[in-house]
């Protein structure tokens, strides 16, 4: 027998192809696993680094279909993070148009290559609170992740952030307005979070490598390059059990071993889109699409994010970029439990990166021309405007821009992630239906009057002066042409309807969900680590079904 221990493999090559003719398969270049990982995203890279680590001798693949970006330098460098969107590791999706927006779309960033989204997010790192988690199913409580998290942050060697200049002053208007400090341990908390801790190396200054901090480049755990277009499935007893993923680009097989299991984690977009494709969803979509129904389940619904609308501002006094920032921009939080929004405290360091989806949105109008929209900005204005912002000048003007962004986190519009044809290589339809109800809308308008509040404090009025706000337009219309989506969907498989408390999918057998899609309740702050615990403790359920067996 082949003995896989896990060890690391220092500069083993990465993104191998299934060899031809491995395994027992008449040469058609079918290989056989324990464990198919689909997706090495913050959650697939913790569940396979775990699992190599409890089960050493078990054989993993771990299929992604990107690249090896995480040295790129505009990926490395936290304040680069925005530069990255619409780029070669981003899907680069978009929704359909939002009723709740004017009918609006919207950009809907997903990435792609070894970890994820978390190659070009904007690196923010919270556990969430202690209440959200106890509203989860048995097993997924506060007190059930926190060894997990302690884990996880262990591995990740965070960097902890504290306030420049301009948070220092939003800090001290909200505490003039009565907003009470929250807690000091590392969960989420009503009130001002002032700092935050950021998923950047604190030991090189880095963008957290999750592929490699969480050990899923062990030797235990073979890379396969490649995009997933279905699951397939064996009936066994009159149950169906997933054997086997087909590739898209080729007819092989990546093959799951008897008493092995297959787990996606290929985020709250696509692992209902490749469900669906296997033929697991909604009867009549499926029908419609001419896919064999395998399980009825609602795949795809449950979708909720979080909204978000920026207040910029302009500082009045000088910020020296060299001490004045944080790494990603982010500087602290204040959670307005009375309204269900999160107020994000900005300095400028990374608005270069985010001023052509600020144009993008300017312009996005419903009208004749929409539909060329998106290639010219992606082609055309942006790397225009990357350029110009390289000018020193013009990068100076643009660092002394900050602002607030008021973040819907507690959202009751609920949308869907649907495919639009039996093709895998076809996108499918994102309805996020942002602000799709009275309540967030009010929401909204609670958190921009909150933030409207610490901007004319004089703590924040001495320093800065608002440059993009609503000015005379009526609040609701301003907010229904300027909020977008915080991009932290989950829920589209979730633990009830559509998989049991161990991530099972119900009703079928070797089948499991490992990301932000089995969320059944909403994070109220950006969702990184609960991806990354939700991987993790799918690993120690797998474990844990291996001893029992």
């Amino acid at each position: 027998e082949v003995d896989w221990r896990a060890r690391p493999c220092g500069q083993r090559p990465l993104m191998a192809p299934i060899p031809p003719g491995a395994g027992d398969d008449g040469g058609r270049g079918d290989t056989e696993f324990d464990y198919i990982v689909v997706g090495a995203g913050s959650a697939g890279c913790a569940l396979a680094g775990r699992l190599a680590a409890v089960r050493p001798r078990a054989r993993i693949a771990l299929l992604e279909s990107g690249k090896d970006t995480i040295h790129e330098r505009s990926i490395a460098t936290p304040h680069d993070w925005a530069t990255n969107l619409s780029g070669r590791s981003d899907y680069d999706y978009v929704t359909e148009s939002q009723s709740g927006l004017g009918q609006r779309w919207l950009r809907y960033p997903r990435g792609r290559g070894l970890g994820g989204t978390s190659l070009i997010n904007a690196l923010i790192y919270s556990r969430g609170f202690r209440e959200d988690w106890d509203r989860m199913p048995e097993g997924w409580q506060s007190n059930d992740l926190a060894s997990t998290f302690e884990s996880l942050e262990a591995k990740l060697n965070l960097t902890t952030v504290a306030p420049g200049p301009f948070g220092l002053s939003v800090i001290a208007a909200a505490k003039s307005l009565g907003v009470s400090k929250g807690g000091a341990d590392h969960w989420e908390h009503s009130g001002i979070m002032d700092g935050a801790r950021a998923a950047v190396d604190a030991r090189t200054g880095r963008r957290a490598d999750v592929y490699r901090a969480f050990g899923a480049d062990r030797c235990n755990v073979v890379l396969i390059g490649g995009t997933a277009a279905k699951v397939l499935f064996e009936a066994a007893g009159g149950e169906h059990v997933a054997v086997a993923i087909q590739l898209r680009s080729s007819r092989r097989l990546v093959r799951v071993r008897a008493g092995g299991e297959i787990i996606l984690s290929a985020g709250a977009v696509d692992t209902p889109k490749l469900l669906q494709l296997s033929g697991v969803g909604p009867p009549a979509l499926l029908g419609k699409l001419g896919i064999p129904l395998v399980r009825d389940l609602p795949v795809g619904y449950g979708l909720k994010d979080h909204t978000l609308l920026a207040v910029g501002a302009q500082s009045t006094v000088a910020l020296d970029p060299a001490k004045d920032f944080a790494p990603h921009g982010t500087e602290g939080f204040i959670n307005d439990e009375a309204n269900g929004v999160q107020l994000m405290i900005l300095d400028g360091v990374a608005l270069h990166g985010l001023l052509p989806i600020v144009v993008g949105s300017i312009m996005n109008k419903p009208g004749c021309f929409s539909g060329l929209l998106r290639p010219f900005m992606r082609y055309v204005m942006a790397p225009l405007i990357r350029l110009l912002v390289k000018w020193g000048p013009v990068r100076r003007a643009v660092s002394q821009v900050v602002g607030i962004n008021v973040c819907l986190t507690r959202p009751t519009s609920v949308g869907s992630v649907m495919i639009r044809s039996s093709d895998p290589a076809r996108a499918p339809a994102i309805d996020p239906n942002i602000l799709g109800s009275e309540e967030d809308r009010q929401a909204m308008l609670g958190g921009l009057a909150l933030a409207q509040r610490i901007f004319a404090a004089e703590p924040v009025a001495k320093v800065a002066k608002v440059v993009n706000g609503p000015g005379k337009q009526r609040l609701p219309e301003w907010i229904r042409e300027n909020c977008g989506s915080y991009w932290h969907p989950t829920g589209t498989c979730a633990i009830g309807p559509c998989l049991d408390n161990e991530l099972r999918v119900l009703g079928l057998r070797a089948l499991r969900v490992a990301d932000a899609s089995a969320l059944p309740v909403h994070p109220r702050v950006p969702t990184q680590a609960a991806c990354m615990a939700v991987g993790w403790r799918c690993a120690e359920l797998l474990l844990l079904a291996h001893q029992e067996s």
